[in-house]
């Protein structure tokens, strides 16, 4: 199940196109052809391309795309340069509209395209601008695999900086790495905190209507899914669903870091369950961090994502991540074999418990607080795998020993919250990183 954050155009990176070129030199004949053929290419992505439709030559040329680009609100400029150009037509265009820019160097033995785009990269990187190079013909797949990647991360952080989190009490006793940062996590990633103590929300969960959670209960009950709680257990985990999802809509919350463990255990598992099908997500143990890292990980993917610990390898180069079970339906293998169970520990409440579907997967982990914030990410397979903890257990199958995977994690202080998503998107959290100025920590 897509989430509607993907299938949101207003989501959409904004890129504002043009071709630069000197007039003198070789293949400024072609300016106009690769224009044409760019728009075309990308209209078949789901971006939104603003173009601006003169050869850009002249400080003039710069200005007017500089002025154009400011009033159609655009989150990345990517520019080619068909030939060798003067390095300050992108410099003016930038005095216009501060975004990061896609610079395209075309191959040409005689055009100057790769050398100007080079020349360019040392001022904007002396001017501190952010800005990725990018080789290729215009028809490359590749190239625009990675320009798009790159777009989705500038989108990102336009999108997170209109976000809110809701943190539901406060971190968990005895897990003092998942403390944050609130105000630099505001400056530099972007969302606010939005604070609710437990006994606001257990007030609000004693206020909710029966008829209406009864009724969302027997939704479950008739859903297919395997029942193996009392009515009594599913009606207090749909009553703390029907709050989250109240306080999530008059608050515009996109996610909740809630603070489970142990006094909620198991109530809060079923209802992060059902928020996820509304592209809201949920992290456990008062996390905010991680609630962050699985809204990247829902933009980017555009499905629900895996809450998860690190637990144990079980191969020479996989790792099993899982946690109580909170993850939607749709993440699962089997739909039939999806069981809402009580909570391990404790044997009470609500979790959703299933194996997880194979496939392509990105890893997410995000720690630190101010200078020390550091985004870990990786790329692995859903492999087939057990119920060897009862949650939704994954069996991460890396391109790298677990040894190294390990070693990685003890040396960069890396910590045990794992979030999952579906697809690869290490390039976007790459991207992503280096745009908000956060170490990342890489794994090859």
């Amino acid at each position: 199940m897509k989430s509607n954050i993907i299938d949101n155009k207003e989501n959409y990176p904004k890129i504002g196109f043009c071709v630069i070129q000197h007039p003198l030199e070789v293949g400024a004949e072609k300016s106009a052809q690769i224009l044409e053929e760019i728009i075309k290419e990308f209209s078949n992505y789901n971006v939104d391309i603003i173009s601006f439709n003169e050869i850009v030559d002249s400080d003039e040329r710069a200005a007017n795309a500089g002025n154009y680009f400011y009033e159609n609100k655009v989150d990345i400029i990517l520019a080619v340069e068909s030939t060798w150009s003067n390095d300050y037509h992108i410099v003016d265009i930038l005095e216009y509209i501060d975004v990061p820019v896609a610079l395209w160097a075309v191959p040409g033995m005689g055009n100057g395209s790769l050398c100007g785009i080079h020349q360019l990269g040392v001022v904007l990187y002396e001017l501190g601008r952010k800005y990725e190079i990018f080789y290729g013909d215009i028809g490359d797949k590749k190239i625009h695999s990675k320009i798009l990647s790159y777009s989705k991360a500038v989108s990102l952080k336009k999108y997170l900086r209109k976000k809110k989190i809701g943190l539901i009490g406060y971190r968990i006793p005895g897990m003092t790495e998942v403390t944050f940062d609130e105000l630099e996590l505001k400056r530099k990633f972007g969302p606010r905190i939005i604070h609710f103590g437990i006994n606001y929300i257990q007030k609000m969960v004693n206020k909710v209507d029966e008829a209406e959670v009864k009724k969302v209960w027997g939704i479950m009950k008739n859903s297919g899914v395997k029942i193996e709680v009392s009515d009594v257990e599913g009606i207090v985990s749909c009553k703390n669903y029907l709050v989250l999802d109240k306080i999530a809509k008059e608050n515009k919350i996109s996610g909740f870091a809630v603070e489970c463990y142990p006094d909620l255990m198991g109530q809060i598992c079923l209802a992060a369950s059902l928020l996820a099908r509304d592209g809201i997500v949920v992290s456990c143990e008062g996390d905010v961090n991680s609630a962050l890292a699985m809204m990247m990980l829902s933009y980017f993917t555009g499905e629900p994502v895996h809450n998860t610990d690190l637990l144990n390898p079980d191969t020479k180069n996989s790792a099993v991540f899982s946690h109580c079970g909170s993850g939607d339906f749709s993440i699962a293998k089997d739909k039939n074999d999806v069981r809402l169970c009580p909570v391990r520990l404790q044997n009470c409440g609500v979790c959703v418990v299933f194996l997880p579907k194979l496939g392509d997967i990105t890893l997410v982990n995000i720690v630190g607080r101010k200078d020390t914030y550091r985004i870990s990410a990786i790329e692995a397979y859903s492999q087939e795998t057990k119920m060897v903890f009862p949650g939704n257990p994954v069996s991460a199958r890396f391109d790298i020993s677990v040894e190294k995977f390990l070693g990685v994690i003890a040396k960069n202080a890396i910590g045990h919250h794992w979030m999952i998503g579906y697809g690869k998107v290490l390039d976007e959290i790459k991207y992503f990183s280096d745009i908000v100025g956060v170490k990342f920590i890489d794994f090859s």
